[in-house]
């Protein structure tokens, strides 16, 4: 285990030692999260000397905690693999964006706030929850979008009424956002636990949505594709690992006419 403290002193040594400058040490806790924001950037990072030994490393929050080195699964190549994201039998759905005024659509950014903020305005979740998913919502709200906790932030969460064992159950469901960065499991399960431990509810669903760029796609010409996945739900005031984390449901969403930044 790796804490924030090592990682401060670590940035300051080679500023010191090596490079002869002054490195900022003043957000330790970012440092693993930004290494690992893209797996190709990540991989390619990584020490070989690690590589070789089959070790990598996953993030760790709270006590401290900034990471923690781990050995490779049985079937693991690279040190950091894309663990989720569309396959060949993705389903793609096309969505209208008319309902965007164009002075928005015009000052769409390229992040995750204006993610979230398309996919609240748009229905994104409720749609794929209504098309996708194999649970029967009744119903469905959007209660706030960056929800800041003692050890994680949830992008977006919703609370949702789902028909189940013959009478209506309160669910929450948490949503992760990335603008073409790794779906990372150690968040989404950090998510999930959170509002499983808050007790507001009776089931929670974890979702993560991501933009999409591929150059091998005519849409990209004129857009991206929103990804979105929906993970196998629990009971609340259970907890899960990354190990218990299924895909259910995904799907690429398409809008017309084309948001810029999505």
């Amino acid at each position: 285990m790796v804490n924030l403290q090592e990682v401060k002193e670590a940035i300051e040594a080679l500023g010191n030692e090596e490079l002869g400058k002054a490195l900022s040490s003043r957000n330790p806790a970012n440092f693993f999260k930004d290494f690992i924001r893209r797996a190709e950037s990540a991989n390619k990072n990584w020490p070989k000397q690690l590589k070789d030994l089959r070790w990598t490393a996953e993030q760790r929050t709270g006590e401290n905690n900034c990471f923690e080195f781990v050995r490779y699964s049985a079937d693991q190549n690279e040190p950091f693999e894309e663990s989720f994201g569309p396959s060949a039998t993705t389903p793609v759905h096309r969505m209208q964006s008319i309902t965007i005024p164009k002075a928005s659509r015009d000052l769409g950014r390229k992040d995750e706030q204006w993610l979230i903020q398309v996919a609240v305005q748009q229905g994104l979740i409720p749609t794929h929850l209504a098309l996708q998913s194999s649970h029967k919502i009744d119903e469905i709200v959007h209660l706030q979008s960056s929800v800041k906790l003692r050890k994680t932030e949830i992008d977006a969460l919703f609370l949702a009424q789902m028909v189940r064992d013959g009478g209506y159950r309160s669910v929450l469901i948490t949503c992760e956002a990335k603008h073409g960065e790794s779906i990372l499991p150690d968040q989404i399960v950090s998510q999930a636990n959170a509002a499983s431990a808050s007790k507001k509810s009776d089931w929670i669903i974890p979702m993560a949505i991501k933009v999409i760029r591929d150059s091998s796609r005519r849409v990209a010409r004129a857009g991206g594709q929103v990804y979105v996945c929906e993970f196998e739900g629990f009971e609340a005031g259970k907890f899960i690992g990354r190990e218990d984390l299924k895909i259910v449901s995904d799907c690429l969403y398409e809008f017309q006419p084309p948001i810029p930044g999505v």
